[in-house]
C-alpha cells in the first residue's frame, strides 16, 4: 500500500494504535464514500 509521510505519522499516534492495515485496505478497496480534495489527496470513508 502506498502511503505518504503525513499518514505515516499519523498511523504511530496512539489514539491510532488500533487500526489495522486490513481495515484500511479494505476502505481503500471498497469505500462508501470517497472525496478527492482540492490538493488531489483521495479520501475513502467506510
Amino acid at each position: 500500500m502506498k502511503t505518504t509521510r503525513y499518514f505515516d505519522a499519523t498511523r504511530v499516534r496512539p489514539d491510532r494504535a488500533g487500526i489495522k492495515d486490513e481495515w484500511i485496505q479494505r476502505v481503500i478497496d471498497h469505500p462508501e464514500y470517497q472525496n478527492i480534495q482540492v490538493d488531489g489527496r483521495i479520501r475513502c470513508w467506510g
